[in-house]
């Protein structure tokens, strides 16, 4: 399309990434995708709240009246608002444990294939607990994550957990540094409230117009990839793939 290479389409489970140049048409595949699901099912196309007009817009030029009265357009602190609105007063004090909880899974699964000794236990119910209370302890004793790990080819078992989570608490502390710490942050604290929404629950997100993501977002989307049903993400890939936002953002997503 354009003379430029056509997209391609990855797939992860429910997760599909649509990935390609400026204007290789991966929008059109987008919408090519949520034509092509059953007409009762649940959409929302989430783009940079900035763009949510524009994007209306274009739903209508494309799939029609039909389209726009059954999709919702919505952007991540849009919906994050909708979700807090519906489920809980947004003068509520913060759900920092929870909001916690949800950073640390995320962290968790980003680490995964690093973990020696925790890769068996990390997904069953509890690990995220049980790593709450352990850096809610060393955020308050003022340990870092150099602190906890083991010197260099120690391997015993406990050597090897040490290390594991000084891992998964390194990628916690950065991901807390890049979203200044503020557990009032509308897409982390809507996080722990999607599994019990309705509308997010079975639903299909669509992510279009994004170059990458806040820390915080990520908490939200993979909680939101528990409990939907689908989602797809448009990337923008240039030709310097390794080192480009949308590659950066892949790597992150999976």
């Amino acid at each position: 399309m354009f003379g430029l290479p056509a997209p391609a389409l990855c797939y992860n489970h429910v997760m599909k990434i649509i990935k390609g140049r400026q204007g290789s048409g991966k929008t059109f595949l987008m919408f090519r995708e949520i034509a092509s699901l059953p007409e009762d099912t649940r959409i929302f196309i989430v783009v940079p709240d900035q763009y949510t007009y524009v994007m209306e817009r274009e739903l209508f030029e494309r799939l029609g009246t039909d389209a726009v009265s059954r999709i919702s357009v919505t952007g991540v602190t849009r919906f994050a608002m909708r979700v807090l609105e519906d489920m809980a007063p947004m003068d509520e004090a913060s759900p920092g444990e929870d909001a916690r909880r949800m950073m640390i899974r995320c962290a968790v699964d980003r680490c995964a294939s690093s973990l020696t000794a925790f890769g068996s236990v990390a997904g069953r119910q509890g690990f995220t607990e049980k790593l709450s209370v352990l850096f809610g302890e060393l955020e308050k004793g003022g340990i870092s994550p150099d602190m906890l790990s083991s010197p260099a080819g120690a391997g015993s078992m406990l050597d090897r957990k040490l290390n594991d989570a000084s891992v998964i608490y390194r990628e916690y502390c950065r991901m807390c540094t890049e979203s200044g710490g503020d557990w009032r942050d509308l897409s982390v604290r809507c996080a722990p409230l999607l599994k019990d929404y309705p509308q997010a629950v079975g639903s299909w997100f669509f992510f279009d117009g994004f170059n990458d993501f806040d820390p915080s977002d990520y908490v939200f989307i993979t909680e939101l990839e528990r409990v939907s049903r689908g989602t797809l993400f448009t990337v923008l890939v240039g030709e310097e793939e390794f080192f480009s936002p949308g590659k950066s953002m892949i790597r992150k997503l999976r």
